[in-house]
Order: structure tokens, then C-alpha cells, then sequence
């Protein structure tokens, strides 16, 4: 398995392999929307990436370390849940099978813009106006397989 070259980096978690990429922003968009970030993960090599997916403790602990070395003073990380029939869901059709709100969240700002993962790691829905600020944004894209 393998990923299209950077910034994408191969990474396995219970036994799924996936590429990762955590890219560096300064959003100047006062009404930043989730469409920016998440056509801005398709636009990497290989085309097909989306807003991170997080299904485990490890893999979140994974895309924090991923934001602390690409610019420790971001402090939030947008991912990938979206709302989908008043329920929460990531953006790549998964469920939310692992979750880490932080406190008092999700906020029923609905229909909210994103969800950003804090300097702590934990989650919360923000809008468009609290996204002006240095942001980062994690991809997540299956790898392709080899031929031998």
C-alpha cells in the first residue's frame, strides 16, 4: 500500500491502513464554510481526500500529534463530521464509532459550518465566524495497493 507523495503519510489503526495529511491555514474568510476545507482536502495529490475520519483513541491522538508538528500555536484542526439527517456522521459515510467531545458539545449551533478538534484533542462544532483564525485541516484517503 501506498499514498500519492506529500504531504499524504501512510498510518495503520486496528488493522485499516490509511494516508493522512494535516494542512496548515490561515483562513481570511470571515464566513468560512466546511465546503472550503473539505474541497481543499480533495485538491491534494490523489484527488480523493476528505475531512479526516476518526474512529479510535490512537487515531485522534495521531492527527493532534500531526497538528503540534506542523504549528504548535494552531489550536484547532477541522475534521470531518457532518450532519446528516439530524444525526452526526463523518463525511466519508462512516459513523461516529469513537467520539471526543469536549464538554457542553456538540453545540446545537444547526446547521453549523465544521467541527474542529481542540489543542486538547477533544471536539466541538464551531461557525463560520470562529473560524478566523490560524486553522489547520486533517485529510484522510484509503491508499493504493501495489502491483507487483
Amino acid at each position: 500500500m501506498t499514498c500519492p507523495g506529500a504531504p499524504w503519510i501512510l498510518q495503520t489503526f486496528d488493522d485499516e491502513s490509511y494516508c493522512y495529511a494535516v494542512i496548515t491555514y490561515t483562513y481570511d474568510d470571515s464566513q468560512l464554510t466546511y465546503d472550503k476545507p473539505a474541497s481543499d482536502c480533495a485538491a491534494l495529490p490523489g484527488g480523493n481526500g476528505k475531512l479526516a475520519s476518526i474512529h479510535s483513541i490512537d487515531e485522534n491522538e495521531y492527527i493532534l500529534s500531526g497538528l503540534s508538528c506542523a504549528k504548535p500555536s494552531l489550536y484547532r484542526t477541522v475534521i470531518g463530521i457532518v450532519v446528516s439527517d439530524s444525526t452526526f456522521v463523518w463525511d466519508d459515510g462512516t459513523s461516529l464509532s469513537y467520539t471526543n467531545w469536549a464538554p457542553a458539545q456538540p453545540g446545537n449551533k444547526y446547521p453549523y459550518y465544521m467541527t474542529v478538534m481542540l489543542e486538547d484533542g477533544s471536539w466541538k462544532t464551531i461557525d463560520g465566524m470562529d473560524a478566523k483564525y490560524n486553522t489547520a485541516i486533517a485529510c484522510k484517503m484509503a491508499p493504493t495497493t501495489l502491483s507487483v
